[in-house]
């Protein structure tokens, strides 16, 4: 397969095409083609590295998502695709800010200051 007819490599700036071919080519060719249905993997981390690489030369990534230990299954999902933006820590959807348009809803970042610390080695 080459490498240069892959939709990562046609939307990538000139600079990192070489980046991206030497990546592709730590994998075997066959995971750059879309994975089948009777792929037989040795561990759960073999199957993500040969998603992983079809997903490289597609121009997406895959994460890790649920597994279950009763029966060894694993879920995967794209990286910029789901069916819903996930909240973890439960914030709002929309930044509110003041008239001073100063931010007010829990999504705003604070920044604290950090004391000065002595340089090494410490002098006395």
């Amino acid at each position: 397969m080459d490498s240069t007819a892959l939709p990562t490599y046609q939307n990538l700036p000139t600079q990192l095409r070489q980046l991206f071919i030497s990546a592709i080519r730590c994998n075997p060719v066959e995971w750059l083609l879309p994975p089948q249905n009777d792929e037989v993997f040795d561990s759960f981390d073999h199957r993500f590295a040969r998603l992983q690489a079809y997903a490289l030369g597609q121009g997406f990534a895959i994460i890790k998502g649920k597994s279950w230990s009763a029966a060894p299954q694993r879920q995967y999902f794209c990286i910029h695709h789901g069916s819903k933006t996930r909240n973890d820590r439960r914030l709002e959807e929309v930044v509110e800010r003041d008239s001073e348009g100063e931010i007010t809803s829990r999504r705003r970042i604070i920044y604290r200051k950090l004391p000065i610390l002595p340089a090494f080695p410490y002098s006395s």
